[in-house]
């Protein structure tokens, strides 16, 4: 939404059918039209059909972090513990100042942040372009 909310709101329409209604909703939310808001969100939660994942996203981004943990708690039932990396974007960053977020993170065994000093990147260059390298 880049912050935007007003223009994104217009070009979901685009958007992917699985992204269209959650960015619809992060906009109208950020743009306070919270009769539609409420209106569609109530829907979606009450689709049997709906991944609690995209639920624990809307309550994260709304500020309804008990909602969002509990929805949460939902996906990694439904999908195990390997599902937490999808909810490392930046749909969760409202919530990740919430003291709930690391001890989540940390009941799956899985670092907020992923240690990648001790990889090694060391790759063998073409004579050319290690020349061209060594100029620069």
């Amino acid at each position: 939404m880049a912050g935007e909310p007003g223009k994104a709101l217009e070009n979901f329409d685009q958007a992917m059918p699985g992204n269209r209604e959650l960015g619809r909703l992060l906009a109208l939310h950020n743009l306070g039209r919270d009769d539609a808001f409420e209106a569609r969100v109530s829907r979606w939660r009450t689709d049997p059909d709906m991944h609690p994942e995209s639920i624990a996203r809307v309550a994260a981004w709304t500020g309804q972090n008990n909602l969002a943990f509990e929805y949460m708690e939902r996906t990694v039932d439904r999908e195990g513990p390997e599902i937490v990396h999808v909810l490392k974007t930046d749909l969760y960053e409202p919530i990740r100042s919430d003291p709930r977020w690391q001890l989540f993170l940390d009941r799956y065994d899985t670092a907020e942040e992923e240690d990648l000093s001790r990889i090694r990147f060391n790759p063998t260059l073409p004579a050319d372009v290690a020349e061209t390298l060594a100029r620069q």
